[in-house]
């Protein structure tokens, strides 16, 4: 089969993954998505249901480390999965042009809960994104 420039470029779906403790209560750099990707879902495994004062969890970029994926909005992060839709929540609607830093920090007082781990589930070109 011959390529030509109506051939659709070559995807790959990956999922980047890093731990974030209940203690952790400013920004904390959690793992790069590189350039040419978009971000499809944040992806939370809480070992316990997150209790306290107004329990939040900020997952953001360099640029904005308060962060959009945010548990006060209606957000119960419960004890497992939680699978949250980005749907250009970090900034992002299309690809990136340049790499993204995924930060990630806990908001609230008196916080209960264990660690977390945090993910991002993100497609990425596999030509050029390096």
């Amino acid at each position: 089969m011959a390529i030509n420039i109506s051939t659709p470029a070559a995807k790959d779906i990956d999922i980047k993954f890093n731990t974030l403790a209940i203690t952790d209560t400013s920004a904390k750099d959690m793992f790069v998505i590189p350039k040419g990707s978009t971000p499809l879902y944040a992806i939370i495994i809480n070992d316990a249901t997150v209790g306290g004062t107004s329990p939040a969890l900020n997952v953001g970029t360099s640029a904005d480390p308060d962060g959009y994926v945010d548990a006060t909005n209606g957000l119960t992060l419960v004890q497992g999965c939680n699978v949250i839709p980005l749907d250009g929540v970090l900034g992002v609607t299309t690809e990136t042009t340049s790499d993204l830093m995924i930060t990630a920090d806990w908001d609230g007082t008196s916080l209960t809960g264990g660690g977390s781990l945090l993910g991002i589930a993100y497609v990425r070109n596999i030509v050029g994104s390096k």
